[in-house]
């Protein structure tokens, strides 16, 4: 994971004591929420050697007042729902809209390279319906298809780490769709997604996503997995399952300005939005594919990542290292269910059964390889409920500090929860992504997780295609 110049890099305090931009706009009040499980994102490999406690300046706060509540009923809503009332009921789905999440942290080169070889193959499956010519369980190809990137970065808005550091108070990647190629022979820029119809080039559109999804390693440590997402995807005026607009809206998100505290998926891209990403059409699936070596460390607020000069002696936070901020403090973090089950599905209102969610994380390989996937009954919860408690209790998913690491020294770290090295003989490790598979967990059927400790994505991009040719093929199946 993170060596020992590892981002972000505390410095000494800046002259400008003034970190947070001023004027920052007063922030909801989010409710409370019962605390999930401890989680780390790493951040920094050393801290500042202790200095007098400057000026505290106010952070922003984010809300999501009504995440906790379940969407609109699926009976009654504008369109009437796929599955229920008096609107047909289709046979198969053949849209999607496709959003990917890749860290982009400093570990993620060897991953982002392996998985960019991987890519064009699922851009191929997903337009062809077959695995391989030989495939006997084809399924219907994707007729209409939306692929969007978002990073990781979600800065540290409000907390200045300094020149150098990859933390960034203004907000970072800030869920902008990512279009800016990094790899050769990519052309320099591409539209802030890319689209697919029928009788398109798949070929081009795979070339095309395997550029636009290699974003290189310069984010932010604090990892955002799952807020990035969220606010790429949320919108600015969130409208119900009957299109009436709901005030205030139920979600808003950590900025030092008042706009960047709304989603972006309503947003013109000219101004800085995702807009035309996110269809409005109920019959269309959306899948959210994270990939990532870390934990989540979507935060509620920043006070607690503050680098140790701008910290006064007395705080809580004071001694404890940069790297263990996110798993010392799980109370800072958002809930998973209440705000990332529940706000995804409210994306579909109506159709919540055509929301689904994937992972490629730190998860050992042999708990999620084809003979574990084989004993899971999908139309049976209590066998996926089973299946992820497996992955949740074993010993490698514990969050563990390292001894090795000096904990208490400013470097401390996790124990890795699984490690791959690569065809050049470089060892990555990835540590345990509890927050991100009890996410999976709750989406049940929709939701699946892959290991990204493996020396051949393949099997983990296959995990994924089976979990969307199955809600493809039987968009009504266990409802």
């Amino acid at each position: 994971m993170e060596t020992p110049d590892a981002d972000p890099k505390p410095e000494p305090e800046p002259k400008d004591p003034d970190a947070a931009p001023e004027n920052t706009p007063p922030q909801p009040k989010p409710d409370p929420e019962p605390a999930p499980a401890p989680s780390q994102s790493a951040a920094d490999s050393g801290m500042p050697a202790p200095q007098p406690p400057a000026p505290s300046t106010p952070v922003p706060q984010a809300s999501d007042d009504d995440a906790g509540t379940e969407p609109a009923t699926e009976q009654g809503d504008s369109g009437g729902s796929l599955c229920q009332g008096e609107r047909p009921i289709a046979a198969v789905i053949d849209k999607l809209d496709l959003l990917f999440m890749v860290d982009n942290s400093n570990t993620m080169a060897q991953e982002q390279e392996a998985l960019r070889a991987q890519f064009p193959r699922l851009m191929q499956i997903l337009t062809s319906g077959r695995r391989s010519d030989a495939d006997a369980h084809p399924f219907t190809p994707v007729t209409d298809l939306h692929v969007g990137v978002v990073s990781s970065d979600m800065g540290t808005p409000g907390v200045n780490y300094g020149t150098g550091s990859n933390c960034n108070a203004n907000g970072g990647d800030d869920a902008h769709l990512q279009h800016q190629a990094t790899a050769p022979g990519c052309a320099e820029t591409y539209p802030s997604f890319l689209s697919f119809t029928s009788g398109s080039d798949a070929d081009r559109l795979a070339r095309d996503f395997a550029c636009i999804a290699q974003l290189g390693t310069g984010g932010c440590g604090f990892e955002q997995q799952l807020e990035a997402p969220l606010k790429a995807l949320w919108p600015s005026v969130y409208r119900d399952g009957m299109g009436r607009v709901v005030e205030p809206n139920p979600i808003s998100f950590l900025s030092v300005t008042a706009e960047g505290t709304r989603g972006r998926a309503d947003v013109p891209p000219e101004q800085g939005g995702n807009a035309g990403f996110l269809r409005r059409d109920p019959d269309a699936l959306l899948a959210v594919v994270v990939i990532t070596d870390e934990e989540d460390c979507s935060m509620r607020n920043t006070e607690f990542v503050k680098p140790t000069t701008q910290l006064p002696l007395d705080s809580p936070y004071y001694r404890q290292d940069v790297n263990l901020r996110c798993f010392y403090n799980p109370e800072m973090l958002f809930d998973v269910r209440n705000r990332y089950y529940n706000g995804f599905r409210k994306l579909r209102p109506g159709n919540e059964q055509l929301v689904l969610f994937a992972a490629i994380a730190g998860v050992p390989a042999d708990l999620v390889d084809a003979a574990a996937r084989a004993q899971i009954d999908p139309a049976n919860a209590a066998s996926l409920d089973a299946y992820y408690d497996r992955i949740l209790l074993d010993s490698r998913m514990q969050e563990v500090i390292d001894p090795a690491t000096n904990p208490g020294m400013g470097t401390g770290s996790l124990t890795p929860s699984c490690r791959r090295t690569d065809a050049q003989g470089h060892v990555a490790s990835a540590f345990p992504p509890r927050r991100i598979v009890e996410l999976a967990k709750a989406f049940g059927a929709n939701g699946t997780v892959q290991s990204i400790c493996q020396d051949d994505f393949g099997p983990a991009i296959d995990g994924v295609v089976d979990m969307l040719a199955r809600r493809i093929m039987e968009p009504c199946a266990g409802l």
